[in-house]
């Protein structure tokens, strides 16, 4: 598992971390976005029926058949998030000398 922590799905799996690859960890996440220029009334709404999904026993144990735990947060937490997977894989691409097709 790449994940920094065992997850619910399949509790048996260690991590590669507690299979000896120590510091080794890629958390995998997925986010909803919407467009910059969207009006801040809509924000609130849309952020509060998110919220409402994701709380909803029936959305968890999809999302929990895939391996999936729902991180809910604003928009502040998402884009620390954004930048800081910016800066990992950013650092990780220069490192491998990995350059775009």
């Amino acid at each position: 598992m790449t994940t920094s922590r065992r997850i619910t799905v399949m509790p048996g799996l260690p991590t590669m971390a507690e299979a000896g690859v120590p510091g080794f960890a890629v958390d995998p996440w997925f986010a909803m976005l919407a467009p910059r220029a969207l009006p801040e009334a809509a924000r609130a709404p849309l952020s509060a029926l998110l919220s409402r999904l994701l709380a909803d026993p029936a959305v968890a144990e999809r999302l929990a058949r895939i391996g999936a735990e729902p991180m809910n947060g604003d928009a502040a937490a998402l884009a620390a998030l954004l930048a800081q997977e910016t800066s990992r894989w950013g650092a990780f691409v220069r490192r491998a000398g990995i350059q775009p097709e």
